[in-house]
């Protein structure tokens, strides 16, 4: 294993810990969770890559709002460069079933490792979900 791959390994294995000891608090806080990373080596995967979607949607009349939330970690380019940092992106959407969205925000921060071990996998979250709420509208 190289050391890049090691670095990697340690930190998806921390992250996979602390969503695996929230896994209560996002079922029931309502959230649909994706596992949508790429953890071995193939000819689509050059990188190795942590990557995590967390939805919520509701209605809005006769629309759907919906927040996705992703958290991202890629493999680093040099191994111990650089504390790791974790990818924090939002999307918020207002549509109709079969039509283009009416609104969509989305915006992306970084909060390195050690904040979402101290912070709380599901604070980071929680925290982008009321974010990006705040341009939707309430539900009915």
């Amino acid at each position: 294993m190289t050391p890049v791959e090691t670095e990697f390994r340690d930190v998806e294995g921390r992250l996979d810990k602390l969503l695996t000891d929230a896994k209560s608090a996002f079922d029931s806080a309502g959230f649909d969770i994706e596992d949508s990373s790429g953890r071995t080596y193939h000819y689509k995967n050059e990188h190795l890559f942590w990557s995590h979607l967390f939805r919520r949607e509701w209605p809005v009349d006769i629309a759907r709002a919906r927040v996705t939330i992703r958290l991202f970690y890629g493999e680093p380019i040099k191994a111990k460069c650089a504390p790791p940092e974790i990818n924090v992106l939002w999307r918020a959407e207002l549509f109709k079933l079969g039509r283009e969205s009416d609104a969509d925000k989305r915006k992306e921060s970084k909060l390195l490792l050690s904040a979402v071990e101290n912070l709380g996998i599901v604070n980071v979250v929680t925290k982008a979900l009321d974010e990006a709420s705040l341009c939707l509208p309430k539900a009915l």
